[in-house]
């Protein structure tokens, strides 16, 4: 069968996210977290997405220039019929760390391709666009991201700006085309989408505030596809808006099934998150039965760390007999954990552009109840001839931070 898609994800979080989407739907997907050996491709030949998960996201634009070009030059090489730079859907970038602007700029370069479409909006992980702006959900309730109170605080690339035609601007000289809310809504849809190509918009950001507009978007970029080329931008919001259109499209086999994984004796869970998000998942871990204990990544590269170093060092206390459940994280920033946050929540009151919060959140699964199964294949990584099985809460998504 066609190769639909291939990626890149400018993180390991984003790129598994967009695994999520495409597995959930029946897409055979695998995702390399560096570049494969010609047996590793063939073990994985009939894979209908290929991705290649990267650190783009904090990364200077000379890095990318000498790293993510030579990784879109080797998805393009798969020709599949999209290939997808995928970026968080909250947009977190600047012209120094991340730049959004500069993986455009990569990726125009080498698909020779006049136009760019870009794609951000994703309801399914209650994120928005709409004429232009950036809405995002935390705790219940939705914010433009410039008001959110997580991204608008992050600590490397806070979001102070929710245009996002005017922030990306910043980062790069393309010219920046809108399809908006009311466009997408009209009757001659196309021949207006067509016009705001035609004035020479070198990227065109497509609304999406919801799933009519989203299968909308998706339709868009089937039929612009066709004529302009494969290379698209965005958030997970391309594949869940591309899923629409290819099952109008008969491309795709019918969902899988996840069953319940019913009940197992003990479940580890490991993260590598230093956000208030991910701090809140764990305490409610904590409280419904897990045993925590702090990890030191660079001890544990370097044999000198400790596993069973507990996570607070002022109260230490041993495993409890007959534990089933464990949660291994590392620790916040310099073990500062709750000082730190304490403190920056403080100075957040006082200077709410310049309060600091801990950064983004990792997707973390198994810590409440009713959670679900989804199988994906990540190859090669910490145990490259493993399948690997995520137990993702579908409530997470309400907070900021995910990819």
């Amino acid at each position: 069968m066609p190769r639909l898609l291939s990626y890149y994800g400018d993180d390991l979080t984003g790129s598994t996210d967009v695994m999520e989407a495409l597995a959930s739907r029946g897409v055979p997907t695998v995702l390399f977290t560096r570049r494969p050996t010609p047996a590793q491709s063939a073990r994985f030949s009939d894979a209908r997405a290929i991705g290649l998960a990267g650190s783009s996201r904090s990364e200077t634009p000379a890095w990318m220039d000498e790293h993510l070009t030579p990784a879109l030059a080797w998805l393009k090489t798969l020709d599949a019929a999209v290939c997808h730079h995928k970026i968080c859907s909250t947009f977190d970038s600047s012209p120094s760390i991340g730049s959004i602007g500069r993986a455009i700029d990569i990726g125009q370069k080498l698909f020779a391709q006049a136009n760019i479409p870009l794609v951000v909006g994703a309801p399914q992980l209650k994120r928005y666009t709409a004429f232009g702006n950036l809405f995002a959900a935390y705790q219940g309730r939705t914010y433009r991201i410039n008001r959110h109170p997580v991204m608008a605080r992050h600590p490397v690339t806070p979001m102070t700006e929710a245009d996002l035609c005017l922030h990306l601007g910043r980062q790069t000289d393309k010219t920046i085309g809108l399809v908006d809310l009311t466009l997408l809504a009209s009757e001659d849809c196309d021949e207006r989408v067509d016009a705001v190509v035609s004035r020479g918009a070198q990227i065109v950001l497509f609304d999406v505030a919801g799933i009519a507009s989203q299968k909308t978007v998706g339709r868009q970029l089937a039929r612009l596809r066709q004529d302009r080329g494969a290379f698209v931008v965005g958030s997970s919001g391309v594949e869940y808006a591309l899923l629409t259109e290819w099952a109008r499209a008969g491309l795709l086999a019918d969902a899988p099934r996840f069953d319940a994984p019913g009940p197992i004796d003990r479940i580890a869970v490991g993260s590598g998150s230093c956000s208030a998000t991910t701090e809140r998942q764990i305490r409610y871990a904590e409280a419904h039965g897990f045993d925590v204990f702090a990890v030191d990544p660079k001890g544990l590269a370097t044999g000198d760390g400790s596993l069973h170093r507990p996570r607070h060092p002022d109260r230490p206390r041993e495993p409890r007999a007959g534990t089933q459940r464990g949660t291994l994280h590392r620790a916040w920033p310099g073990d500062r954990c709750r000082r730190s946050i304490r403190d920056r929540r403080r100075a957040s009151r006082d200077r709410p552009r310049v309060g600091r919060r801990p950064g983004r959140a990792d997707r973390t699964g198994g810590l409440a109840p009713g959670c679900h199964r989804r199988r994906r294949h990540v190859e090669p990584c910490l145990a490259p001839t493993r399948r690997l099985c995520a137990y993702d809460a579908p409530a997470a998504t309400d907070d900021a931070g995910l990819s």
